[in-house]
């Protein structure tokens, strides 16, 4: 005859809903299980379950950390990209002044 090994399954998940403002949602969450002998005392299963829950707790919250460094980085890069194509502006707005000087001069016969 076959023996049997029967074993329970505990399950935990955690998630998380965060509202980012301007209508924009972000969801995380993550699970985690593992198998134990049916033996296995009513101690032993509070704390795997505990374990359980902290993993996919931690999981989350570095995910979530993650997220928002690369929202700030975004946010930073975006911020560089419109400072830059000011001092563009601003380039050729001084090109263009000092363009329209030398023109007026030389109309003037100034040097």
């Amino acid at each position: 005859m076959k023996n049997i090994d029967l074993k329970y399954t505990i399950s935990r998940s955690f998630s998380r809903k965060i509202n980012l403002g301007n209508f924009e949602n972000i969801d995380l969450w993550a699970s985690h299980s593992q198998e134990v002998p049916v033996e296995t005392s009513l101690e032993e299963k509070k704390k795997i379950s505990e374990g359980l829950f902290t993993s996919a707790r931690l999981e989350v919250e570095d995910a979530l950390i993650e997220f928002r460094k690369a929202k700030e980085l975004k946010i930073e890069q975006k911020a560089e990209a419109e400072l830059n194509l000011g001092l563009s502006f601003q380039e050729e707005e001084d090109r263009s002044q000092e363009e329209k000087l030398k023109e007026a001069n030389e109309k003037l016969g100034l040097k």
